[in-house]
């Protein structure tokens, strides 16, 4: 019996831990209302939910890092993640504009908030400023101080201003008065409830300033919500993720419009915004105190206190959590967050049992009747592939209307992963592209060995994409000591056309057809990675594979081991035809082929 009670004294204390692991840390930061911070202990802090103590596990005084090295710059989601986790504190700045009156006391608490965002913050610090009507879908940090205070004196206070500044404005804020103001609440709530949603993102305690002479609240709100404030919801979002909320107050005497179910007094919306700033550990900054108290913003953001607890039922619901905070030291007066939720901690993702295809597998593909490509291989250093590609508009044949003529083609070129090996456009080849240029005819690049993802736009003369074309790229894989790549076509209609090609011009851009006229004169060369003492050959053979003779091959030029051979065509009869290659040395044999077709 005792062997079984401690087997399931064993079970029940290993289920406990299971329980408290799959909570994350529970924490609650405290701001001492003080010029230079204390040594503070577990001893000196006492934490009641319901009347009942709370264990506190740990207390630490929270400073920053000391470090002057700028952060990296931020352009991305996950550039802000790490930037986020290096900073030393982070600030959302709401510039409620709809809530602002202009005058005199605007301009100087304006004034000061600029000031202090350029000279008060740490090297280390992030912020954002938002306004009415600004995007919340962008909203990033940013360690640009110079530009955040620019947004700041750039504020434009519209309280009592009706009149339209945007198209958005225009179409969607109008009727009377209390009904446009009743819509600017919105607005701002909205502004402030994702400024917080995106600060609590992000661990440790985090600073939001809303810079507002109030906002307004019906009174049906007022008698509903659970505190003197209908800003409820917005002061138990910014606990939940540990956000201080301070409210930069100017002075002000005009009344507020009537709403829908009776006025509201201007000392009712400062209320509000008091309640909200009060109930999440931040203060009230008016305009007598404006400069000392954004200094002390900044103070609380770099030195407070978290305390560590541990709740009696660490059951991860959750659940927000109401607690009181006290310091136990006789003459400190403080501000805490009241209140925590127990998290879960999300487990691990289960690897799935069948991987997700890869993003290049999952592209439909396409093939476009306006255009015919043709892709070369041949070798490269390093276990690489030369890869050549060229494209001819497709032939509109007899009976077909006439459709939209293609120009050029945008090639994107990229492993299954998305990982990118080639972008640019390329114009038709052809023998009126053997001139230079600005956008080539014939486009080369490397890669791997592996199936590749190849994208083409289709675009005309205007540049207006008119089709698309899908598909895969086999690179080859050239090993061993003979490699013969892929034959290239480059045709002539002229004598001067054969001449440049016979004197190997590097301007001329091969043939993507294989469909020749008796009229033309071809020069196919083959790509040759071999020992110098390989012997090339070649013969042409007919459709059925029988050999019709065999090919004068020839260097290109002294210096290249690549094969060229002069055929002109006008002695051969219609029909589809095969040139084989060979290629022999040191006991090896290795072929390549080329079908065409010539017409009369």
């Amino acid at each position: 019996m005792r062997a079984l009670r401690v087997v399931l004294a064993c079970v029940l204390a290993g289920a406990a831990g299971e329980a408290q692991q799959a909570s994350q840390p529970v924490t609650l930061d405290l701001v001492l209302d003080a010029p230079e911070p204390m040594p503070l202990s577990v001893a000196d802090i006492e934490v009641l939910e319901s009347g009942r103590p709370v264990p506190v596990s740990a207390v630490r005084l929270q400073r920053p890092s000391g470090q002057a090295a700028p952060l990296a710059p931020i352009a991305s989601d996950t550039d802000e993640q790490a930037a986020a986790a290096a900073a030393d504190h982070l600030f959302g700045i709401y510039v409620d504009e709809y809530h602002l009156s202009a005058g005199a006391p605007f301009e100087r608490m304006r004034d000061a908030l600029a000031t202090a965002l350029r000279s008060r913050l740490g090297p280390r610090d992030l912020l954002v400023v938002l306004k009415p009507l600004d995007s919340v879908t962008a909203i990033r940090l940013s360690a640009d101080r110079e530009q955040a205070a620019a947004v700041v004196q750039g504020a434009q206070p519209r309280r009592g201003d009706y009149a339209p500044r945007s198209e958005f404005e225009r179409d969607f804020l109008a009727g009377a008065p209390a009904r446009i103001d009743a819509q600017r609440n919105q607005i701002v709530t909205s502004g402030l409830d994702a400024l917080i949603a995106h600060l609590a993102q992000f661990p440790g305690r985090k600073t939001l300033l809303v810079f507002s002479e109030g906002i307004p609240v019906p009174r049906a709100a007022r008698r509903t919500a659970s505190t003197q404030t209908g800003l409820a919801p917005l002061s138990l979002a910014a606990n939940r993720g540990g956000i201080a909320v301070y409210g930069l107050m100017p002075a002000f005497n005009r009344p507020d419009p009537p709403t829908d179910d009776g006025p509201i007094q201007d000392a009712g919306n400062a209320d509000a915004l008091r309640a909200l700033a009060l109930g999440t550990t931040g203060l009230v900054i008016d305009e007598a105190t404006a400069a000392p108290g954004l200094a002390r913003m900044v103070a609380d953001a770099h030195r407070y206190y978290l305390i560590s607890v541990a709740p009696g039922d660490p059951e991860p619901d959750g659940r927000y959590r109401a607690v009181e905070v006290r310091v136990r030291r006789r003459g400190l007066t403080w501000r805490a967050r009241g209140g925590f939720a127990v998290r879960p901690v999300a487990p691990p993702p289960r690897e799935p049992l069948v991987k997700p295809l890869p993003a290049g597998l999952r592209v439909p593909r396409h093939s476009s009747a306006l255009i015919r490509p043709w892709v070369g291989q041949s070798a490269a250093d390093e276990g690489q592939t030369r890869v050549e590609f060229v494209w001819e508009p497709a032939p509109v044949r007899a009976g077909d209307r006439p459709s939209a003529t293609a120009a050029r083609i945008a090639l994107t070129v990229s492993t299954m992963d998305d990982a990118p090996i080639f972008s640019g456009q390329v114009v038709p080849t052809g023998i009126e592209h053997i001139a230079p240029s600005p956008v080539p005819s014939r486009v080369t690049f490397t890669a791997a060995p592996a199936t590749l993802l190849m994208r083409m736009e289709v675009l005309d003369l205007a540049g207006r994409v008119i089709d698309q074309d899908v598909r895969d790229l086999v690179v080859n894989r050239f090993s061993g000591p003979i490699a013969l790549g892929t034959p290239t076509v480059f045709r002539a209609r002229t004598e001067r056309d054969l001449r440049l090609l016979r004197e190997n011009d590097a301007s001329a851009a091969p043939a993507a057809s294989r469909q020749f006229s008796r009229t033309e004169h071809l020069v196919i060369r083959v790509p040759v990675s071999a020992p110098p003492d390989v012997v090339v050959t070649a013969r042409l053979q007919n459709a059925m594979g029988g050999t019709l003779r065999s090919l004068d091959i020839e260097r290109v030029h002294d210096s290249s081991p690549d094969r060229q051979i002069d055929l002109p065509l006008a002695a051969f009869a219609s029909g589809a035809y095969t040139i084989e290659f060979t290629a022999r040395a040191a006991g090896t044999v290795v072929v390549a082929r080329m079908d065409f077709t010539v017409t009369p």
